[in-house]
């Protein structure tokens, strides 16, 4: 499963329902495909179990526009066995605008011919702009991988190592845990509140629904 968000504090949820772009989107996919099954809390409060041989269409409906049918209370996904080394890399450059349109058009170019090892985003703000990412193999093979654009650009690697899975998943998330202080079945009434206000009384039976279903006992993972 492909399970790194490009985003801080995305959950899993949000990050498989729209897509689930991530550091090895190019080698393994979008996490949606890996999504198995799900179950979905419908507007008139029942649950439906979905997948590719179970509600089809709604399965098809889920992996992108998710959150638009339902609660998904859920998921089962497929897996990848993780590599034991991934090189990650930076390359940072000076701003300016026409030196942005330069790195973009350099990225599209290598993304048309580049190996499916190499996973990179372009990040760009209103002062900076770095090609970071993550290369499935050793230093060298991300080297020539790389070669093009770094010839393109007329630049080099700021920073690049090579390091564990779990280490390379650290080293995009800035700071933050991996493994998150609280679990995400927490209910929280704030929230509740907001959600029947925009939604209106008429379908307040997804809530009920959702409470009904987070009511009943939870096995922790360590059970």
């Amino acid at each position: 499963m492909e399970a790194v968000a490009n985003r801080k504090r995305v959950g899993i949820s949000g990050h498989v329902l729209h897509g689930g772009y991530g550091r090895a989107s190019r080698t393994h996919g979008l996490t949606l495909d890996w999504l198995k099954s799900a179950k979905v809390i419908l507007s008139d409060g029942s649950i439906a179990h979905c997948s590719a041989t179970d509600n089809t269409d709604l399965f098809w409906a889920i992996r992108g526009a998710g959150s638009s049918f339902g609660i998904v209370t859920e998921f089962e996904f497929d897996t990848f066995r993780p590599p034991e080394n991934v090189t990650v890399f930076a390359i940072d450059m000076p701003w300016s605008e026409s030196g942005v349109a330069e790195s973009l058009k350099a990225v599209q170019s290598l993304s048309l011919t580049a190996r499916e090892e190499l996973n990179l985003a372009f990040d760009v703000t209103a002062s900076s702009q770095a090609i970071r990412g993550l290369y499935f193999g050793d230093e060298h093979g991300l080297v020539q991988a790389l070669q093009p654009l770094l010839t393109n650009l007329k630049t080099q690697l700021s920073d690049v190592k090579s390091v564990s899975w779990l280490e390379g998943l650290e080293y995009f998330a800035e700071g933050e845990p991996l493994v998150r202080p609280q679990p995400y079945n927490v209910v929280c009434p704030s929230t509740q509140r907001i959600i029947l206000s925009a939604i209106g009384h008429c379908s307040t039976n997804i809530i009920l629904a959702y409470n009904n279903l987070y009511e009943q006992p939870h096995n922790s993972p360590t059970d």
